[in-house]
């Protein structure tokens, strides 16, 4: 499973996060973003984080790390 710290880099990593809620941060270019939250929804391009199609992150300019 997951620890803190780990990048999601994989499509697996993503479906895992998905599925048991795990909280995430936004990353881009070694700096951090925001406090994310937990993945909602993931496309083959984008992350949403939060209901209601929430922020949407593209999956190739952004690190997801787990919270």
């Amino acid at each position: 499973m997951f620890k803190k710290g780990d990048v999601l880099t994989a499509s697996v990593d993503f479906d895992n996060a998905l599925y048991f809620a795990v909280a995430v941060e936004i990353w881009k270019d070694g700096k951090f973003i925001d406090c994310g939250g937990s993945i909602t929804k993931i496309t083959e391009d984008e992350v949403f984080i939060g209901y209601d199609d929430g922020e949407h992150y593209p999956r190739q300019t952004y690190e997801f790390r787990v919270r």
